[in-house]
């Protein structure tokens, strides 16, 4: 039997706009830290997982040879597909990076996520891993909408700090269109 960990750091509070304190909580991607799902290949997904999340959400993180993604689950089952791939508007290969932050605010001490920030890599020249933009991916989390709102672009000064930003802002964005 498999012993699965959770990898979960505290590591930012700030203060909202509404006054709220906010708090990023992040959990990992990572293979070791997430339970290994049944292949998929019939539709080009060479790797599936299921990873813990935060607030009752779970992330469906899965990869093909070229890209990976992922979906939100809640805890009902509900699925939320994101399709960051269609959103960043590219059919260059591309990757999630190991790691989720979550932006959440906490309710007689319990975590309830509003958004989520995850690193997505694009490799424009695949034969070349170190030529990669890095996009931080802005999720918001409501109870009538999960979905991209923001990309921070890699030329942004201070890209962590604007993506958190632009996190605590999420529920009042529209969501973004895949292109």
């Amino acid at each position: 039997m498999k012993t699965l960990t959770l990898a979960v750091m505290i590591l930012f509070v700030t203060v909202t706009a509404d006054g709220q304190k906010a708090e990023s909580i992040y959990t990992s991607l990572a293979e070791k830290d997430c339970k290994k799902l049944p292949d998929r290949t019939d539709d080009g997904v060479v790797y599936a997982a299921e990873c813990k999340g935060v607030g009752g959400y779970k992330i469906d993180h899965y990869a093909s040879e070229h890209s990976s993604d992922f979906e939100l689950k809640d805890s009902s089952g509900r699925r939320y597909e994101l399709n960051i791939r269609s959103v960043i508007g590219t059919a260059a290969p591309a990757m999630l990076a190991d790691k989720i932050e979550w932006r959440v605010r906490r309710n007689k001490g319990k975590a309830e996520p509003y958004s989520l920030i995850a690193r997505y890599n694009v490799f424009d020249d695949p034969d070349n891993s170190n030529n990669r933009k890095s996009y931080l991916v802005v999720v918001k989390i409501a109870a009538d909408s999960v979905c991209v709102t923001s990309l921070v672009d890699p030329s942004v000064k201070a890209q962590n700090e604007q993506a958190r930003r632009l996190a605590d802002a999420a529920a009042a964005k529209p969501c973004l269109e895949s292109i």
